[in-house]
């Protein structure tokens, strides 16, 4: 992949996230049921999915403004709120209270709701949402995707793992005499469930590549040569915190 499509990209650019309508007949439901300033809401993140399975629950994501310009961050409150269509009532539900932070240098860019959900045991589903960040730097670019895992507590959903899926950092030097060079860390992770069992739950087993690259000039601008890669695998249990290594 050449580094000139890369710099400052993920794939949260190719999300289809929902341009909602703050009239919507749904949105009017969150508003009266949680109490939802809309002018708060940062739309340009709604999102909205309908979960693959034999109940076609849809859930609606989105950010809502706690605070900005505290300190040198600023606060968003994360809404994950599951909808049954055939009930017309919202199941489950996570109000984070400013659980969301944006720094100067780490911008959010928005969440992707996954399709399919994942089992925990035999009898516990996990919700899984993608949150995606970046600097918007193209000296020094950062990028990354967390994935996180909830699952249902009662009426509440309860989030028990929270992990990078991918991160990317880089120094790019360009000069008169050399248009582009640097250097550049790739990391990707896969995730998978084992058969084990820990406290009821069935283990996590995470393998991470780490590719270190150099940022070097070819016929067409820049592209990017690899230098080495390393693998690390860790396993992570379930604890009254959620998964931990």
């Amino acid at each position: 992949m050449k580094y000139s499509n890369l710099i400052l990209l993920l794939s949260f650019l190719c999300l289809n996230l929902t341009s909602a309508q703050d009239n919507s007949p749904l949105f009017k439901k969150i508003e009266t049921a949680f109490k939802v300033d809309k002018n708060k809401v940062l739309w340009q993140y709604y999102s909205e999915q309908t979960l693959k399975g034999e109940h076609p629950y849809k859930v609606i994501a989105f950010p809502l403004i706690k605070e900005t310009n505290y300190g040198s961050k600023n606060l968003f409150s994360t809404y994950l709120l599951v909808y049954n269509p055939e009930k017309d009532a919202f199941i489950y539900t996570f109000i984070g209270d400013g659980d969301l932070h944006e720094t100067p240098t780490k911008h959010f860019q928005g969440f992707e709701v996954m399709p399919n959900t994942l089992m925990l045991n035999k009898k516990t589903t996990a919700l899984q949402v993608k949150l995606f960040f970046s600097n918007f730097n193209r000296k020094t670019p950062t990028g990354e995707a967390l994935i996180e895992w909830y699952i249902p507590k009662g009426k509440k959903l309860r989030k028990v793992l929270s992990t990078p899926v991918s991160h990317y950092e880089g120094k790019v030097v360009s000069t008169p005499s050399q248009p582009c060079g640097g250097t550049m860390e790739e990391r990707s992770a896969h995730i998978a469930l084992t058969e084990q069992l820990v406290k009821g739950f069935f283990t996590v087993q995470i393998t991470t590549t780490i590719e270190h690259k150099a940022i070097v000039p070819d016929t067409e601008g820049c592209t990017e040569k690899l230098l080495s890669t390393d693998t690390v695998t860790e396993e992570w249990h379930y604890t009254k915190k959620g998964y931990t290594p």
